[in-house]
């Protein structure tokens, strides 16, 4: 039976196959509505074409072969041209990450048809859902406490087409605060020696609450 289905960017094979029954040398030729580029072989009937993205989505072929005397025999079909899902990768991913530390990461895509992309992120943090996004790069920022990062990637082409990605998960870690003391650099023997809590930074946000000098 023909092959009823080609793919864009994708090489198309037919081998046509016909018998006269008398073992007659055949030449084999190609009509109908076929594209331009796809070529038949006379002498072996093997059909190849490679589709592009601006061919038409159907074509009515008429495939012949004919003997020496003249006899032909024909075969008709339709093939259709289907799009070719893209294939979509996240790239710049880390194995972990700290909280408050923005993680930036980027869409990967190849396509045969060079089409134009949408894309669609999402985050989960331990399983629920934290952020989302929608541009070909994105970046996000864990927010306090250990936790699983999972980030999943799916890009959709302008035939519909919808890709992937396989999920990254990075995990971030808690990160100790920061505070700042401010006091004298001497004191003598026996005074009173006074310190100031100053600036107190957690990149999670932790509410600090106790310190030892």
């Amino acid at each position: 039976p023909p092959v009823l289905e080609a793919f864009v960017g994708q090489e198309y094979v037919y081998q046509v196959s016909a018998d006269d029954g008398a073992n007659d040398v055949l030449e084999y030729g190609l009509g109908g509505s076929k594209p331009d580029a796809m070529t038949i072989d006379p002498d072996t009937g093997a059909i190849t074409w490679t589709p592009l993205p601006t061919d038409p989505a159907s074509y009515q072929l008429v495939v012949s072969a004919t003997d020496g005397a003249g006899n032909q025999g024909q075969q008709e079909f339709d093939l259709f041209l289907t799009n070719v899902a893209p294939a979509a990768a996240i790239t710049g991913a880390p194995a972990a990450g700290a909280e408050g530390a923005e993680i930036s990461l980027a869409a990967q895509v190849t396509d045969p048809d060079s089409d134009s992309f949408t894309y669609s992120w999402a985050v989960l943090k331990d399983d629920s859902p934290y952020e989302t996004g929608s541009d070909s790069t994105f970046a996000f920022t864990p927010d306090d406490g250990d936790a699983d990062y999972v980030v999943s990637l799916t890009v959709t082409d302008d035939d519909m087409g919808t890709g992937e990605a396989v999920p990254v998960t990075i995990l971030a870690t808690n990160v100790a605060p920061t505070i700042i003391v401010e006091g004298g650099d001497t004191i003598a023997e026996g005074a009173e020696y006074s310190l100031t809590l100053g600036t107190i930074t957690d990149l999670g946000q932790d509410t600090v609450t106790q310190w030892t000098v």
